[in-house]
């Protein structure tokens, strides 16, 4: 698809700079609950104004959180150079219980909440950098909501999506409900960009937004770019470091290594490395008695924590 590879990146490297970015409180701003904001003060002690005039407001899910989004949020947010530039803002929509993604009154007065929020710290003519998995429906729906109040304000939109399935799936192969599908299609006419974590989610995203800039900038870590060990191991180590859950391929893993087993014929070691704290979230303590179950966890497991 024209225009929807890696190859955007940097068309839209001011924009992605423009919505990543914050850090301690800029003096003389007002700041509302949850908000952070960028610094930059001289040795007389008077706050500097942004270069750039821009206003950005990173919405994201920050700490106590951790994990993908929150480690890619707080990358921006806390870039020195981005906050020389941008004034900064970090609207920190962390939450931490079972009923994430659900559809529900809690759910729906938090949606209201953060759109509302986002409203609030918006300006026209800021950019407004909305982080989130945009799956199941409800989650789709609420980046709508976020979407709309920015647009109220006059501000520009960036989405970032975040979600496993989209860069997991063959081309096409990431299906949705009409409802999700209808999300996807406001989405599709509320966001300037929506930002990818890899190109193999271009074809699967680009079905339901078909008119939205799709740039892709990597997470974190570029595998592609990371050096080769030149370490011999006998036997192989198949290793796993990450969250404990789910949506990270854990369950995909050890269903290979069930398979790899009843061939027999092959040796390896597994490690899984991993915060499992008990009580930290309930999927990770759903996960960590998985691992446990299916007779995978160490013989001598215990909680290191992060």
């Amino acid at each position: 698809m024209p225009g929807r590879s890696s190859k955007a990146r940097d068309a839209v490297t001011v924009e992605a700079g423009a919505d990543c970015s914050t850090g301690p409180e800029r003096a003389g701003t007002a700041l509302e609950p949850g908000e952070t904001q960028g610094t930059s003060t001289p040795p007389d002690g008077a706050p500097v104004p942004a270069p750039s005039g821009i206003r950005v407001v990173v919405v994201s899910h920050g700490p106590p959180m951790r994990g993908g989004i929150a480690t890619v949020a707080l990358d921006i947010v806390e870039d020195d150079l981005l906050n020389d530039e941008f004034e900064v803002v970090f609207f920190n929509t962390s939450q931490n219980d079972a009923a994430r993604g659900e559809f529900g009154i809690r759910n729906v007065t938090r949606a209201l909440s953060h759109a509302w929020g986002t409203f609030m710290r918006a300006r026209r003519g800021a950019v407004v950098h909305t982080h989130s998995v945009q799956d199941p429906v409800f989650v789709v729906w609420r980046q709508v909501a976020i979407a709309t109040a920015a647009r109220l304000r006059g501000a520009r939109v960036l989405g970032h999506n975040h979600c496993q399935p989209p860069y997991m799936e063959p081309p096409g192969g990431y299906k949705v409900s009409r409802a999700h599908r209808w999300g996807f299609a406001v989405l599709d006419r509320l966001v300037d960009a929506n930002i990818l974590i890899a190109e193999a989610g271009l074809p699967n995203i680009g079905q339901y937004m078909p008119t939205t800039d799709l740039p892709v900038i990597a997470n974190s870590v570029v595998v592609s770019e990371m050096a080769t060990t030149t370490a011999v191991h006998e036997p192989p180590v198949v290793l796993f470091v990450g969250e404990m859950l789910e949506r990270k391929g854990i369950v995909v893993l050890l269903d290979a290594l069930d398979i790899l087993d009843a061939q027999g014929g092959t040796d390896y070691e597994l490690r899984i490395i991993g915060d499992n704290r008990p009580g930290l979230e309930p999927d990770k303590d759903a996960m960590v008695e998985l691992i446990r179950e299916r007779g995978r966890a160490d013989a001598h497991d215990r909680s290191p924590g992060p």
